[in-house]
């Protein structure tokens, strides 16, 4: 009872002079959503807009009247009252009044979009999580030119057999049904590119899951393109590296994300919320017991988030985890904010490595699968072999003489000389990236380059941390320090805080920490020659150097960052260890 009177407190704070009246005594506790955006206006609402089950709310027809839309409640599968006043998810209200949404999970900031946004050209790919049957559905879609000029869908099955390329499932489909899967696609397909909208996209009879399906991803796809129009991204190429990214504790548990990056794309992710033993509730009696109360596989439902993650590259188009609210909020936030600031932190360490043996598999490409090994020895790049192997066959094009003959007669060149050349190079530089000077096997060079980057993660003794603290003031809705470590010992810090209403960090946000910002102005008497992210450099310096928080004192100007740091800096000391 107190716990709960608790949250009611919070939620009275956050939203003042507002009280809920449920419809369902066991509906989930609304809480004040972040805000939302209309076009990247910043939208106002006298009933605000509200977050319940992992999901952005905002009052229907407040939203469809700033919006010049007519709808009904009768057109939405999903209406909520709260003291009288209808809600919709933003993301259902977008799809049915033929607009866009997307959220930016990290600063809890929802867009909805129109055409008068227009679509950065580039071709979208989009993956929805695995239904009850295990199908996930994927769609590729091409903007040229501001329109879709070009649409691929597909649904691969947990066997990893595609519904519609492989051809099986649709026949079965189609002899059930009386129907043409195919064709019903194709026509879909078609009124996307014709319609330039999902929302027109008309149903198919005896396709109905495939129609809701397409048009959702359609639409997402197609907000990610006009997202960097409103949002400008962080660029989306990774530090490679093993990744920990640590929560806030929740009573006796802390949520952690473990992932890895390969070649700049996440490659494995894996989220658990440990106890003070190490001990995780993923494969414990604590999910059992959850499993049975509410009906839910917590742990399919988690892993089928980090695979949709690993899919998309992106956390902000992790769906919704219905049964388990709590650990996707966590798992996207954290996971989110982790990959922002990797990819905009500069803070570079010299690379150091296990010694062993390493083999790295590529994708298979025209019939032949890259695969390089590497040997590493006293921690330098001792020896490195590739091979492109026949998928049938087996046989090594190194091996292959009548290949490498053909090949260097066609082309007047000696391929095997090229290949020792680049090998010896990569020994001699220890940069994998040395290969793009040498010239006469092109295709060979990149699948060393991209293999043996992801041979150096694996045999790489350095981990990034992140570590997630508590707000230090009403402005850092979110607080990260990044650490690079090795064997316990730290090598960097960088500390970052994000704010709900700018996609930006304030550390990279020059209107925030500019010579000419609000903040620099208004303290310049008081500190003359303040430049913000001096100081914040001058603190993890004498951390760094101390490996202390009790002289960061000394430093003044930037005492909420201060705050951040004495707070996380011995945090990420003592968890390296």
């Amino acid at each position: 009872m107190k716990k709960m009177l608790a949250i009611i407190l919070i939620v009275a704070l956050a939203l003042p002079l507002t009280m809920f009246n449920f419809v369902n005594a066991n509906d989930e506790l609304p809480a004040y959503a972040g805000y939302v955006f209309f076009n990247g206006e910043r939208a106002t609402f006298d009933s605000v807009p509200l977050s319940i089950k992992g999901n952005v709310y905002v009052p229907l027809m407040e939203t469809a009247k700033l919006k010049g839309v007519t709808v009904k409640e009768s057109d939405f599968k999903a209406v909520e009252k709260f003291n009288d006043v209808a809600y919709v998810t933003a993301k259902e209200f977008a799809n049915v009044s033929g607009l866009y949404f997307y959220e930016n999970k990290l600063s809890d900031m929802a867009y909805i979009i129109d055409n008068k946004v227009a679509s950065i050209d580039g071709e979208y790919t989009v993956w929805s999580a695995a239904d009850s049957k295990g199908d996930a559905a994927k769609i590729i879609l091409t903007i040229k030119d501001g329109k879709v000029v070009d649409v691929k869908f597909d649904e691969q099955r947990l066997s990893g057999e595609w519904k519609f390329a492989d051809g099986k499932y649709t026949a079965r489909w189609g002899s059930s049904k009386g129907v043409d899967p195919d064709a019903l696609l194709a026509k879909m397909l078609e009124e996307l590119v014709a319609k330039q909208s999902p929302s027109k996209v008309d149903v198919a009879t005896g396709a109905t899951s495939t129609h809701e399906k397409l048009t959702d991803l359609a639409a997402t796809a197609i907000a990610k393109a006009k997202m960097g129009n409103l949002q400008p991204l962080a660029p989306k190429v990774y530090k490679d590296g093993k990744y920990e990214i640590v929560g806030l504790p929740n009573g006796d548990y802390t949520p952690v994300v473990k992932m890895v990056v390969k070649n700049g794309k996440i490659t494995s992710v894996k989220y658990d919320e440990i106890n003070a033993n190490g001990v995780g509730k993923r494969g414990s009696d604590y999910v059992t017991r959850w499993a049975n109360a509410r009906g839910v596989d917590p742990e399919a439902i988690i892993a089928g988030a980090e695979a949709q993650l690993i899919k998309n590259q992106d956390a902000n188009l992790v769906d919704t985890l219905t049964g388990a609210t709590s650990w996707g909020k966590n798992f996207t936030k954290m996971a989110a904010g982790a990959l922002d600031h990797a990819a905009r932190t500069k803070m570079e360490v010299e690379p150091s490595y296990k010694d062993g043996l390493y083999w790295v598999r590529g994708v298979e490409a025209g019939g032949y699968i890259p695969i390089l090994k590497l040997v590493v020895k006293n921690g330098d790049i001792a020896n490195v072999e590739f091979h492109d192997i026949n998928a049938e066959t087996m046989l090594s094009k190194r091996y292959n003489d009548a290949y490498l003959t053909n090949w260097g007669t066609k082309r007047e060149v000696n391929p095997m000389a090229i290949l020792k050349e680049m090998e010896a190079k990569i020994v001699e530089t220890q940069d994998f990236a040395s290969v793009d000077s040498i010239s006469g096997a092109t295709s060979w060079a990149k699948n060393i380059k991209s293999l043996g980057t992801a041979a150096l993660v694996d045999a790489s003794k350095e981990n990034i941390y992140m570590f997630v603290g508590t707000k230090t003031a009403a402005s850092a809705h979110v607080v990260q320090l990044l650490a690079i470590a090795r064997e316990g010992s730290l090598l960097g810090l960088d500390y970052k805080e994000y704010q709900n209403s700018n996609y930006l960090p304030k550390q990279d946000n020059v209107n925030y920490v500019g010579a000419d910002s609000a903040w620099v102005t208004r303290r310049s008497e008081e500190f003359p020659g303040l430049v913000p992210l001096e100081r914040l450099e001058k603190m993890i310096g004498i951390f760094m150097e101390t490996k202390s928080v009790e002289k960061l004192d000394t430093v003044t100007g930037a005492s909420n960052w201060k705050k951040g740091v004495v707070e996380l800096a011995p945090k990420a000391l003592n968890w390296v260890k």
